[in-house]
């Protein structure tokens, strides 16, 4: 009878997907969902779908942490990474480290989740691409304002490589790009949008509205380009810190002005989001993002719905967060110093928090410093997404 019962007993991979998002919600620790994506393909796949929105952060080359649960992860000598690929400027197989700071003409995208995957080798003469997207066979590059379409191929191969290829439109002024509807999108540093056909070789110019052009310079506002979490939009993200402003005071006995630099970086942040309208040619902002998360930076940008980003350490909904180090440099750009409250007191590790977060409902900020592992300092961080 027993023999009987536990013959007939559903097995924990028959539970369905939508409940095994639940239990894995409550699953604080990244090496507890791995375990739980190991247990069937399922599984897997739900882990694969829900676990990217906890993404982890570069400290310094080749250490990231879980900004989830604080785990420091080490990819050895890596250079950087643009979603969930880590670059190399060496053959991970031969163990040749570049050190001229030229890549040896190419560079090496690796994911760390794949190692029986050969990693890919792409021409590349820059030690430090801002973006990668990979496309089919291709990659596309972005870097100092300039996309150029590279081919790719595995690491093993010999022979010649064919050259880079620019893409058209404004050469030297893009400042994010995007995959969105099977092309590449970029958007310049004054809020005009690209359209690019790669296997056509086609650029569109689908958005010539210019947003900033005459009002603040080139190196105050950050842009990035960011699709939906339900891939029907194409977001532009675009802040700047302001300027310091000064309150005058009056003494009430010699009536006296006295100007007194005034700054609360809680609500020192212009940020706003905007929907491209490709019908229209124009953008539209948006005041709310439906309960979406999303994370920015120059390597990577991605959104999460509501029932994707469910870690219990998490704020819900309409958020942006901003990595630590550009907030910094805006912030000195805007000539803005700490204010002296006790989140920058307490928590600001040498003056740079690790990541900032915006809140788009009531529009303040909040500074977030991670305890464990190196302090940031003046590292180039990024977001690093281990399921992608």
């Amino acid at each position: 009878m027993g023999l009987s019962h536990a013959t007939s007993s559903p097995k924990w991979s028959d539970i369905p997907p939508d409940l095994a998002g639940l239990i894995l919600c409550r699953l604080t620790s990244d090496a507890d969902q791995l375990s739980f994506g190991d247990v069937c393909r399922d599984w897997r796949h739900a882990t694969q779908q829900q676990r990217g929105s906890m993404p982890w952060l570069n400290l310094v080359p080749g250490v990231y942490q879980s900004i989830a649960d604080g785990t420091v992860h080490c990819f050895g000598h890596c250079h950087g990474s643009s979603g969930c690929w880590i670059l190399f400027y060496h053959d991970p197989e031969v163990g040749e480290d570049d050190e001229d700071g030229d890549g040896g003409g190419c560079i090496f995208l690796r994911n760390p989740f794949h190692p029986s995957a050969a990693p890919m080798q792409i021409p590349w003469t820059y030690r430090e691409p801002s973006k990668i997207i990979i496309w089919s066979s291709s990659v596309v590059l972005l870097h100092r304002g300039i996309c150029k379409i590279a081919p790719s191929s595995p690491a093993d191969m010999s022979g010649p490589h064919q050259p880079c290829l620019e893409l058209t439109g404004y050469s030297g002024d893009y400042a994010d790009m995007s995959f969105y509807r099977g092309r590449i999108f970029t958007v310049t540093h004054f809020g005009e949008l690209f359209s690019h056909d790669i296997l056509g070789y086609r650029t569109e110019h689908v958005m010539n509205q210019s947003m900033e052009r005459n009002n603040q310079p080139m190196n105050k506002i950050v842009r990035h380009l960011v699709v939906s979490a339900d891939k029907k939009k194409l977001l532009m993200v675009r802040w700047s810190i302001p300027p310091r402003k000064l309150k005058v005071r009056r003494s009430n006995t010699h009536q006296k002005a006295t100007a007194v630099v005034v700054y609360d970086h809680r609500w020192a942040m212009n940020l706003h989001v905007f929907e491209a309208d490709l019908a229209k040619g124009q953008w539209s902002e948006v005041k709310d993002l439906g309960g979406q998360v999303i994370f920015v930076s120059r390597s990577c940008c991605r959104a999460f719905g509501p029932l994707e980003h469910c870690h219990p350490r998490f704020p819900q909904g309409n958020l942006v967060y901003i990595l630590g180090v550009d907030w910094h440099m805006k912030r000195d750009v805007a000539g803005a110093d700490l204010c002296g409250c006790t989140d920058c007191r307490d928590h600001v590790n040498g003056g740079i928090p690790s990541y900032c977060v915006y809140d788009m409902m009531s529009g303040t900020l909040s500074l977030v410093s991670i305890c464990q592992g190196p302090r940031l300092g003046s590292a180039r961080s990024e977001w690093f997404f281990p399921c992608e």
